[in-house]
């Protein structure tokens, strides 16, 4: 079994995190550097990691939030190993953490994703005392996208559902479902986003989906045929 020591929140601005972050991209950048990368998946998971900053805006809206998401630990190695957490929210002297996944089509799944990370993170945190309590949410983005919902509007949390998950002192972890169509106008009324971001996400999906639809149709190009010229009458 795992120890883990030296156990702490910190700061997404801590110097030993970001330099931590910089020399794992650059090895990364270094190992892909001869792989060719798809503009359309690039620019709509960029969409995608502005959404998840939408959907942390409008949780702090709903509780207080705590500004240190980066777990440090240690394990036998003595090495300082990171974990961001999508967002902490305080309630009763206690935090809760939470890990938002935004999905094309959301489905119901008997361990969603993003439920292991969020499990191993409160595993570490318990270990320190810093929490016991954790919230997955999933945002279901189908209706942005004209997809088909595959969860029953019923089985769909609210935000005043999450707002209620996030401020539990219990031990465990609540998994919930959201539809994108219950963020949009709160985010909208608050000035979080505008109708220029969602008209972004949904186009850079349908460019992801079909790169083709971007090719511009060329006009019909005249017939190379010399012999038909000579039949034609002077």
């Amino acid at each position: 079994m795992t120890t883990y020591h030296s156990i702490q929140l910190l700061d997404c601005a801590n110097k030993a995190y970001t330099a931590h972050n910089h020399y794992y991209s650059m090895e990364y950048k270094k190992k892909r550097q001869h792989h060719s990368a798809d503009p359309f998946s690039r620019e709509f998971n960029q969409q995608l990691r502005f959404w998840e900053t939408v959907i942390q805006r409008v949780l702090a809206f709903h509780t207080q939030a705590e500004e240190k998401r980066i777990l440090r630990y240690c394990t036998e190695t003595g090495y300082a190993n990171y974990r961001e957490i999508d967002y902490i929210a305080k309630a009763a002297d206690t935090l809760t953490f939470c890990e938002i996944k935004l999905k094309q089509c959301a489905k119901k799944q008997e361990l969603p994703s993003g439920y292991e990370q969020l499990s191993k993170s409160l595993a570490i945190a318990q270990c320190a005392s810093l929490a016991k309590h954790g919230v997955l949410i999933t945002v279901n983005l189908a209706a942005l996208f004209g997809n088909k919902s595959l969860i029953p509007c019923h089985e769909l949390a609210t935000l005043n559902d999450i707002q209620l998950s996030l401020s539990q002192t219990t031990t465990g972890i609540d998994v919930v479902y959201i539809d994108i169509t219950q963020i949009i106008p709160f985010a909208k009324a608050h000035n979080i986003i505008t109708q220029e971001h969602i008209d972004e996400l949904i186009e850079s999906y349908h460019d992801y989906q079909n790169p083709m639809r971007r090719l511009k149709v060329q006009p019909p190009l005249p017939i190379n045929n010399p012999f038909q010229e000579l039949r034609s009458p002077i």
